[in-house]
């Protein structure tokens, strides 16, 4: 998808304004012997995986060709809910309405404390709904399918933007307020909420949207190989626009939140 098989990096606690500053330098790991090694240091793993701590990894510059294991920890987003396909009204609506309010907190935070954090890229949660969609979703994950095979109309998503210090919830209401008056649809279904989405499993696709396929499967066949299990949404964050860059040089990271396949019950929804 621009998929489930199924919204700054990530250092310390969170202040009350949500993404704070530090969060652009954040820690990763990486499984010995299947996710990447990288020349640092190795340290056993609560579940019994060793696991490399990466220096300064962040969370929204993967480095290409690996399969990171990173800690996302709580930050702040915009997010606007729906349905349906990417090319569809409803999530165009949803990213107009995203990127207004971000550029407005964006100069509202700057013109109020003097400086404030980038705008962020744009992102979305994806998955599906009845045990036939959902299979067929696994099977993309394991290859045997793809994305054509799914009912495009069907898919739903939560997309966001992160939001950094210093805007909270009471500068979003003032960017709200003055995208109004733009006749934005989307507006009515923006909401500002925190989320720690925990322990991920990410990989830095490059290549058009359509031919996500391969890296999907390779980033499931890690986790796997790993000892863990997906939980939650499938997550996408859009480093590059689409509007300005060929299909092949686009840059996208595919997020899937793990757990251990050892743990006990069921695997606990993202939210």
């Amino acid at each position: 998808m621009m998929v489930q098989p199924r919204s700054s990096d990530g250092q310390g606690p969170m202040s009350s304004h949500g993404l704070r500053r530090a969060a652009y330098r954040g820690e990763g790991e990486e499984v010995a012997g299947t996710f990447a090694p990288v020349a640092c240091g190795w340290r056993s793993h609560a579940g019994g995986m060793t696991v490399a701590t990466q220096p300064r990894s962040s969370l929204y510059r993967p480095r290409r060709g690996r399969v990171e294991l990173v800690d996302v920890p709580e930050l702040s987003f915009l997010v606007v809910p729906g349905h349906g396909a990417p090319e569809g009204f409803d999530f165009a609506a949803a990213v107009q309405a995203l990127y207004a309010v971000s550029w407005g907190a964006h100069f509202l935070a700057r013109k109020a404390f003097g400086e404030a954090a980038p705008v962020m890229p744009l992102e979305a949660l994806w998955w599906v709904e009845g045990d036939d969609q959902r299979g067929l979703v696994e099977d993309v994950a394991r290859g045997g399918a793809t994305m054509a095979d799914t009912d495009r109309g069907a898919w739903r998503w939560e997309a966001m933007m992160a939001q950094g210090d210093p805007v909270d919830a009471v500068v979003v209401a003032e960017a709200v307020a003055q995208a109004r008056g733009k006749g934005l649809p989307g507006l009515d279904r923006l909401d500002f909420r925190t989320w720690e989405e925990g322990r991920c499993a990410q990989l830095l696709h490059v290549g058009s949207y359509a031919e996500e396929g391969p890296s999907l499967v390779r980033l499931h066949t890690v986790i796997a190989q790993a000892g863990l299990r997906p939980r939650g949404h499938h997550h996408e964050i859009y480093l590059g626009d689409p509007r300005r860059s060929a299909p092949q040089r686009l840059r996208t990271i595919l997020r899937q939140p793990v757990e251990p396949v050892e743990q006990v019950g069921p695997a606990e929804p993202v939210r």
